[in-house]
């Protein structure tokens, strides 16, 4: 199944739904336009579900994908990523942080929006 990706507004963040099956190439182009959805509807604040995607191939493609992710979203963006805890290891993770990107990964919806959130008050989310 290619990869599919749908939006939708959160409160203060922009809510990022992919399925399918992971392929960097076209991950990267996803990424970039990701970037340039929030762009457009004014978030520098993103949740990307990605449960109900295929895991990715090999720890290689973690690497780029992590180095991607620190090069497509860095500040002022804050990514979170969504997935199941037995595909999250930390990788993509610590490649993206160690290059400059404010990205954590959780297998919790509310952790996910407590750290996208964190500093911010209720009345000061971005649009």
């Amino acid at each position: 199944m290619p990869m599919e990706v749908h939006y939708q507004e959160g409160v203060g963040y922009l809510i990022v739904t992919v399925c399918g099956q992971w392929e960097l190439g076209t991950a990267k182009r996803e990424m970039e336009a990701l970037r340039d959805e929030a762009n457009k509807r004014g978030h520098t604040r993103i949740l990307v579900d990605v449960r109900e995607m295929s895991p990715q191939q090999s720890d290689l493609t973690r690497y780029y994908t992590g180095e991607y992710i620190a090069e497509i979203l860095p500040y002022p963006f804050r990514v979170t990523a969504i997935d199941t805890p037995e595909f999250i290891n930390r990788f993509v993770e610590n490649v993206a942080v160690n290059r400059g990107a404010f990205f954590a990964a959780f297998s919790q919806e509310k952790d996910a929006i407590a750290w996208l959130m964190k500093g911010i008050s209720s009345g000061e989310a971005d649009q």
